[in-house]
């Protein structure tokens, strides 16, 4: 079930009748159980590998070369508008990357040249990944060795500053560090797939939440 919700939808959702969506929504929830949850979503630059939802997840396939990198932005990006105020988005992310560049990522989105990014990655090994782009000049801030066919990545906004967790299960969290400070003026929040090299795979996610903090 994909649905946009209030503060009082929220904590009956199992009584949510459909919404007029607003220009920003205080809350997103989906489990990406019916196609029409992808309508949710503004799509920047599908795959031509496709995407969509299959057995309730939501797929990326990569196209080889695609990247959000310095001038290379040729990635795609399914994302909503971020909530004004302080937030979380969190996401269930399952893929086996194996070949350097391959990943799938969770994002918060100004441009093609100012985003920040925490991502599942093989980059000569298995890891997470977290940093920032802006003004077109890549930072890396952190990588972690991981291993694992599933991660839940979580981003978490206070004030203009960025904090990135990451959790095997969904219900204990561990930060990552540094935090990352910044101010966007109308930031979106999505997720994506995508390979800066010939090596292609699928990443699958699911369990997608926008809450404000």
């Amino acid at each position: 079930m994909g649905v946009f919700l209030g503060p009082e939808l929220w904590r009956e959702r199992g009584k949510v009748l459909p919404l007029q969506m607003p220009n920003e929504f205080p809350f997103l929830y989906t489990d990406f159980e019916h196609d029409s949850d992808f309508d949710l979503f503004t799509k920047l630059r599908p795959p031509d590998a496709g995407w969509g939802i299959s057995a309730g997840e939501c797929y990326i396939n990569m196209d080889p070369n695609e990247d959000f990198y310095t001038t290379v932005n040729n990635a795609p990006l399914l994302y909503v508008i971020a909530p004004r105020s302080n937030y979380i988005v969190q996401v269930k992310v399952r893929g086996l990357p194996d070949q350097n560049y391959e990943q799938g990522v969770l994002m918060v989105y100004q441009g093609d040249d100012d985003y920040i990014k925490l991502c599942h990655i093989y980059y000569n090994g298995e890891k997470l990944l977290w940093g920032y782009e802006s003004g077109g000049s890549w930072t890396e801030l952190t990588t972690l060795s991981y291993s694992g066919e599933v991660v839940y990545l979580r981003i978490e906004k206070v004030d203009d500053t960025y904090i990135p967790f990451y959790s095997t299960d969904g219900v204990v969290w561990t930060q990552i560090t540094p935090t990352y400070t910044v101010s966007y003026l109308s930031p979106k929040v999505g997720i994506s797939a995508f390979s800066y090299s010939t090596a292609v795979m699928t990443f699958y996610f699911d369990n997608l939440l926008v809450r404000r903090r």
